[in-house]
């Protein structure tokens, strides 16, 4: 129907980008591409055949260029347009933007991107596209925006970026993990080791826990307090299992009397010396 359509009339353009989208989804990209090219002869603001293009551009890994069509897509937009494919040329193109190492830019698209999905139209609504974008980036969007500010060092507006990624998928231990280390590195000590505290309670099936525990205390500069926390956690506990293994990482820490006094708790003779 779509190339019939095209052979009654070349020149619509409607009918050339959904071409484009069948063959990029068939992984024909030259072939999408000579359809997108084709819609930019006659309409070189076309912001949908922009942003196919630099969708093309970064599947090859080709990210400068993707960068340079997003960007067009955008400058062909304006400002405040939220249409779906605008919003998803942010989200693309700050990750090329991440890709080549653009960090501060490429956390302005990310916000710029949450700032649009906060509200959605009616139109962002029914595009299927955008919808299952924004189903598969909650919570990882802003989490990514976390990622980018500590790696730039700017630790506060990491913690403010990864409440908002945990409130938005709060069943997920790697976000809460990566708020528990940003708060460390704050040198939020009493929310670092609430939020590590809680993530124990709440995960306890997950492997490497009192690791976790253990950085979270290194990144606030106090690893003593690593062996506060087990102790704190030994006379709290009343699961037999979690009870012994505590008894146990005590004992290696040469912490004889807690450990003695865990083993008496849960009635087991403990890891021997």
């Amino acid at each position: 129907a779509l190339e019939k359509a095209l052979q009654s009339d070349p020149q619509l353009w409607q009918a050339r980008v959904l071409l484009a989208r069948a063959s990029l989804q068939h992984g024909n990209l030259g072939l999408a591409e000579s359809h997108l090219r084709d819609v930019l002869k006659d309409h070189p603001r076309n912001v949908a055949a922009y942003q196919l293009l630099g969708e093309i551009a970064r599947q090859q890994g080709n990210h400068d260029e993707a960068i340079r069509s997003f960007r067009l897509a955008l400058l062909a937009a304006g400002d405040n347009d939220r249409r779906p494919e605008v919003v998803l040329a942010r989200l693309s193109l700050a990750m090329s933007l991440r890709a080549q190492g653009y960090l501060c830019a490429a956390a302005d698209q990310l916000e710029a991107y949450l700032d649009a999905v906060a509200d959605p139209t009616p139109e962002m609504r029914r595009y299927r596209k955008l919808k299952e974008i924004m189903a598969l980036y909650r919570g990882k969007a802003a989490g990514m925006i976390g990622e980018i500010r500590t790696e730039l060092g700017a630790y506060r507006p990491a913690v403010a970026a990864y409440r908002r990624a945990v409130a938005e998928s709060p069943d997920d231990p790697g976000l809460r993990k990566r708020l528990a280390y940003a708060l460390a590195r704050a040198g939020d000590a009493d929310q670092a080791m609430e939020v590590a505290r809680q993530w124990l309670v709440d995960f306890p099936q997950e492997a490497n826990g009192f690791e976790f525990l253990k950085k979270t205390c290194e990144l606030l500069g106090e690893p003593q307090r690593y062996d506060a926390e087990l102790v704190r956690l030994a006379k709290q506990t009343t699961d037999p299992v979690v009870g012994e293994h505590l008894a146990n990482l005590l004992l290696e820490r040469q912490k004889v009397a807690e450990a003695i006094e865990q083993n008496k708790l849960f009635g087991y003779a403990g890891k021997k010396s």
